[in-house]
């Protein structure tokens, strides 16, 4: 969505959408393709599919 948006939908509703939805997702666990569980403790906005994760 970070890239395929461009040209398609307006960027300050997809920047606001990115920006408060990242939010929601600290704390959460995700499992990595290496089958690894790691937490989220941040997300920066403009990476959203680019977590940092503490294992």
């Amino acid at each position: 969505m970070e890239e395929e948006y461009v040209g398609k939908l307006d960027v300050a509703v997809v920047n606001a959408f990115l920006s408060n939805i990242a939010a929601y997702y600290i704390g959460d666990f995700a499992k990595l393709n290496t089958g690894e569980v790691c937490e989220i403790v941040h997300i920066n906005p403009r990476h959203v599919s680019r977590p940092i994760i503490s294992r």
